[in-house]
């Protein structure tokens, strides 16, 4: 469910649903933008409708989309990389299947506390889990904003301390409960607090210009004892998200210590590993997974965009919606990026075949090149 209430809307809301008067829109909620401007500000865009992403191309001398790559293929987005290695569950037959089971139509029609209470087809079912998703985007854009706001107060200390927070908190967040989560997460990272961290960029889009992939970040951080930076993304889901299991601990009278057997995920069915990838089929099919690889390729992108910058750390920042209001709803999960290098570099091989074989007669000659140099060397099988 988790991954339905993430697919289901648009990441970012439109900024007419989401700014309710002109107070709100005079706010610096765009601030980091402007103070950490990059060249490749002005060359890549993202179109909600659609999910289309835009990019001028140095090697075409011309811009390339999600609809047309010119003389290369059309612009691939880092989701549906993910969701080639991780497939998501069939959530239409889940929602089938949870309808026709007797006990829960019984509760459907009798349980006023039940979440599916007065649910009458599978549609219905369906539109509960995409009410999470609206709730995933507005939190997305409310964490957006109070990253901007964050940075514009510190950069501003004579308004006062927290100024533009303060009032961003009035005039929209009054009763938004999952506020506190945003400051919680910053208290932890050391965004606040004398820490060491400082939020650098927000929804920051990227794109590999050889490649032709693109994807958005939630956040890019700045870590300063460490000069280097890192990537926060967050995530709202019905519980925390599903992760690798990790071995029982036991203790004999002896006091020795054993670890009881996890079954590896060559041993799993099919659906419940990776997929389309010697590396991605030999891990375990969950959102930890499917996430760290996101962010992995993400840490791709940027170091290739801004090579003379040092990529650090990458995060997950998860809100468990069904502890809203509680302790223990956030934990924030460090992604080991190396896991991924092997499943990276297969995935860039692959893309780079893709290409190749579609496009070879049409590509310039230094992106024919370059695209080359992402094959896995003579006689290695990718």
């Amino acid at each position: 469910m988790e991954e339905f209430e993430q697919q289901a809307a648009p990441k970012r809301a439109k900024a007419d649903e989401l700014e309710s008067n002109d107070e709100l829109k005079a706010l610096p909620v765009r601030f980091l933008e402007d103070h950490n401007k990059t060249a490749f500000d002005a060359t890549i865009k993202f179109f909600d409708e659609g999910h289309v992403y835009l990019a001028w191309n140095a090697y075409l001398d011309a811009w390339v989309s999600t609809n047309d790559g010119g003389l290369s293929a059309p612009l691939v987005s880092t989701t549906v990389l993910t969701g080639q290695c991780f497939p998501s569950p069939d959530f239409a037959q889940m929602a089938r299947m949870l309808f026709v089971a007797p006990a829960n139509k019984i509760r459907m029609a009798t349980d006023p506390g039940y979440r599916y209470y007065g649910c009458a087809c599978v549609e219905d079912i369906q539109a509960q889990w995409a009410k999470g998703a609206v709730l995933g985007t507005l939190m997305h854009a409310n964490f957006e904003d109070l990253s901007n706001l964050l940075e514009y107060d510190r950069h501003n200390p004579a308004a006062g301390p927290n100024t533009m927070q303060r009032l961003y908190a009035e005039k929209r967040l009054a009763g938004y409960t999952e506020k506190i989560y945003f400051a919680d997460a910053c208290a932890q990272m050391g965004i606040t607090g004398g820490g060491d961290r400082v939020i650098w960029r927000t929804e920051m889009l990227l794109f590999h210009d050889v490649l032709h992939l693109a994807g958005a970040i939630d956040g890019m951080l700045y870590n300063k004892k460490e000069d280097s930076y890192e990537i926060w993304d967050f995530k709202r889901s019905k519980g925390k998200l599903h992760r690798d299991p990790v071995p029982k601990r036991s203790v004999n009278k002896k006091g020795i210590v054993t670890y009881g057997r996890v079954k590896p995920a060559h041993e799993l069915a099919a659906s419940g590993r990776g997929a389309c990838y010697p590396a991605a089929k030999k891990m375990r099919n969950n959102s930890v997974n499917k996430y760290g690889l996101q962010l992995s390729i993400y840490r791709a992108f940027f170091a290739r965009m801004f090579p003379e910058k040092r990529m650090g750390k990458a995060f997950l920042v998860c809100v468990d919606n069904m502890r809203i209001g509680q302790t223990g709803a956030l934990e924030i999960i460090e992604v080991d990026c190396t896991r991924f290098d092997k499943l990276i570099e297969e995935i860039f091989a692959a893309r780079a075949n893709e290409i190749l074989a579609a496009h070879q007669k049409t590509l310039p000659r230094q992106l024919f090149k370059d695209l080359i140099k992402f094959l896995p060397p003579v006689g290695e099988v990718s």
